[in-house]
Order: C-alpha cells, then sequence, then structure tokens
C-alpha cells in the first residue's frame, strides 16, 4: 500500500470477489480492497465523517451471499450499518444507532452475513449477537453476560459457516462457542483470549 498518503489504522474484515481483501482504514475514513497478490489498491470507499458515506471506525464489512451488497460496519457512526451496491458502490441504505434500544447497539465490533442472508452483528457491552434480515429489521439476539453455555463475556468476533453454524469468540470468556440455528449451543473451543475468528469461504 505504498500509494497510500496517510497514517493508516488498518483492521482485516472479509475477502471480497475475486480475491481482494476488504481493509477499514480508520485513520481515512474509507474502505479498502486490496489485491493480496500485489498489495495494490483496487478501489476505495468512503470518507472520513459522520453521516451516509462517510466512516469513522470501520469494523467489519461482509457481502451478501449473492454478492449484490456490501455491508460495512463503523462502530462510532449513524448509521452503524451503510449498505452499499457492491457493483457501483452505490449507498442503498443504513441502520442502527447507539442507545439502549434493542434494535440499536452500545459497541458493535463485528459484522457477519450469513449464507441465509441474515445479517449477525457483535455487540460486546452488551455482551449479546444480534440478528436483522437483509433488509436491517431486527429479528432476535442472543448471548447474555455470563460464562455458561450460550452466555457470553465480551464477544469479539463472529463467523458462520457454509453449514450456518455460527461461531462466536469472547475476548474475557477465552473460548469460542459454536451455536446451530444460532440458538442452540454445540460445544465450546478453548481459544485463550480470542481476538478475531476467521471465515471460511470452505465450511468446516
Amino acid at each position: 500500500l505504498a500509494e497510500e498518503r496517510s497514517t493508516p489504522r488498518f483492521s482485516s474484515l472479509d475477502a471480497g470477489p475475486g480475491g481482494l481483501l476488504l481493509l477499514g482504514d480508520s485513520a481515512a475514513g474509507r474502505l479498502l480492497a486490496v489485491d493480496p497478490r500485489t498489495g495494490t489498491v483496487a478501489w476505495s470507499l468512503g470518507r472520513q465523517g459522520r453521516g451516509e458515506e462517510r466512516f469513522q471506525s470501520i469494523s467489519g464489512a461482509a457481502y451478501s451471499p449473492d454478492g449484490e451488497r456490501l455491508y460495512v460496519l463503523d462502530r462510532a457512526n449513524e448509521p452503524v450499518v451503510q449498505v452499499f451496491d457492491a457493483r457501483s458502490r452505490r449507498f442503498e441504505f443504513g441502520w442502527g444507532a447507539h442507545t439502549w434500544d434493542r434494535q440499536d447497539f452500545s459497541t458493535p465490533v463485528d459484522l457477519v452475513v450469513a449464507p441465509s442472508g441474515l445479517v449477525l452483528i457483535a455487540d460486546t457491552l452488551r455482551q449479546v449477537v444480534k440478528v436483522f434480515d437483509s433488509e436491517g429489521a431486527f429479528v432476535f439476539q442472543f448471548g447474555g453476560l455470563g460464562t455458561a453455555p450460550g452466555a457470553m463475556a465480551y464477544p469479539v468476533s463472529v463467523a458462520v459457516d457454509a453449514e450456518h453454524m455460527v461461531f462466536v469468540a469472547e475476548k474475557v470468556g477465552k473460548r469460542v462457542q459454536k451455536f446451530e440455528i444460532f440458538r442452540e449451543v454445540r460445544g465450546k473451543i478453548p481459544a485463550g483470549a480470542p481476538q478475531g475468528v476467521a471465515r471460511s469461504l470452505r465450511g468446516p
């Protein structure tokens, strides 16, 4: 990324079409698509600021299953989630604010889109993963503070595999939990103090 002029604070987010890597550059308020073979930026989206088509602290980005939409999560901006046309990168709509309403957020830290099209967002301070439909309507949430199976202690990352299994990494809980159909805990994987979960495009 030698051609980038800002002092970037990168966060690695997801893989895009054609093998491009999505990176959040919070210093510049941009989402970058980078070719991992050459390190060149194929395209960038957004600019520093608040509101639509601007970013403060990008913490998640993922494509819809059909590749038609791009969802971007910004933990410090409103709308919290912005949705773009994946090809033209034109802003379509957004949702979410920083309130204590059930459908809103406290500290949203990660976003993933399931094969079904549902959007899952980990909210660290609320100790839950919130689930929305593809249009941003709140569906349900799961978790809650605790160390028992199904509870969460500071979730920091969420991933979904090709079999619709959900994996949630907890920083304080020091584990990765595996959920089936978003509700039932299938098992937990000791993970030290995980900072993230890798998303597998091929499933387990």
